[in-house]
C-alpha cells in the first residue's frame, strides 16, 4: 500500500513537474521574444543613426539654415591638427557642428568643445536622445543642440533643444591657426607687417597675426582666405 500511494505520488509530482516546465518554457520563450523584438527595434534604430546619416541630414537641413550663395560648407575641417570638425559652414560667420550619434561616445568631446570655443564664432552639438542629457551638461551656454532621431523609413529628423548665441571668446592665434603660412605671410605684407618673420616658423607668423591685427579684421580675413582656397588638403 505504501508503495502504491509512493508510486502515484510520484506520477502526479512528475506531472506537475512537467506542467511546472511548460510554464516555464512558455514564460522563457515569451521573455525571448520580448528581448529579441526590443533588440531589432534597437538594430533598426541604431542602423538609421550611424554617423554617415545624421551627416547626410545635418548637411540638407544646413542648405536651409544657410541660403546665402556665398555659403562654403567644409566636411572633416581640421582645426589646426587640434581636431577635425564634422561640418564647418563659412559665410559671414564661421560655423562648426559636431556630430554624436547613437554608436559615439562622449570621452573627446570636452576636447572638441574646447577648441571649437576658441575659433567659431557659432557652434552646435547634433547629437542623439541617448547621449542628449550627458552632453547637454558639457557644453559652454552660448552652443546650440540638436537632438538627432531615427523618424524610421524616412532617416533622421534633427530638432533643436536649444538656441545659442554668438561666441564672444574667440582666440585670435587659434583662429589665425586656419590659414596656410603663405596666406598669413601674405596677409601681414598687405599690412606691412611682415619684416622680420617671412623666414621665421609659421607659429611665429601666426603670433604677428594675432597680436597685430584687430580681431573682427582678422575674422573678415580668415573667412574670405578660407573661402577662396582651391586645394583644401594641401599641406601648409
Amino acid at each position: 500500500m505504501l508503495a502504491v500511494i509512493t508510486c502515484r505520488g510520484t506520477r502526479a509530482n512528475e506531472r506537475r513537474l512537467r506542467l511546472g516546465t511548460t510554464r516555464v518554457t512558455s514564460a522563457t520563450q515569451r521573455s525571448r521574444l520580448r528581448f529579441s523584438s526590443t533588440k531589432l527595434q534597437e538594430l533598426a534604430i541604431g542602423d538609421a543613426m550611424r554617423d554617415y546619416d545624421v551627416r547626410q541630414q545635418l548637411i540638407r537641413d544646413l542648405k536651409i539654415w544657410h541660403p546665402e550663395s556665398d555659403t562654403l560648407f567644409i566636411n572633416e575641417f581640421d582645426l589646426a591638427g587640434l581636431v577635425r570638425v564634422d561640418v564647418a559652414a563659412i559665410n559671414g560667420a564661421l560655423w562648426g557642428y559636431e556630430i554624436k550619434s547613437l554608436r559615439d561616445n562622449l570621452r573627446r568631446l570636452p576636447t572638441q568643445v574646447d577648441v571649437y570655443s576658441q575659433v567659431f564664432d557659432y557652434a552646435a552639438l547634433v547629437v542623439a536622445e541617448k547621449h542628449h542629457e550627458h552632453a547637454f551638461n558639457l557644453l559652454p551656454d552660448w552652443w546650440h543642440v540638436y537632438i538627432a532621431r531615427s523618424n524610421g523609413v524616412e532617416g533622421v529628423t534633427l530638432q533643436l533643444t536649444r538656441e545659442g548665441r554668438r561666441n564672444e571668446s574667440v582666440n585670435p592665434f587659434r583662429l589665425a591657426q586656419l590659414l596656410w603660412r603663405d596666406e598669413a605671410l601674405e596677409e601681414l605684407s598687405q599690412r606691412g607687417l611682415d619684416r622680420g618673420v617671412r623666414t621665421k616658423p609659421r607659429r611665429l607668423i601666426w603670433q604677428r597675426l594675432a597680436d597685430s591685427v584687430p580681431l573682427d579684421e582678422l575674422q573678415d580675413s580668415v573667412r574670405s582666405r578660407l573661402k577662396s582656397r582651391q586645394n583644401w588638403r594641401e599641406s601648409r
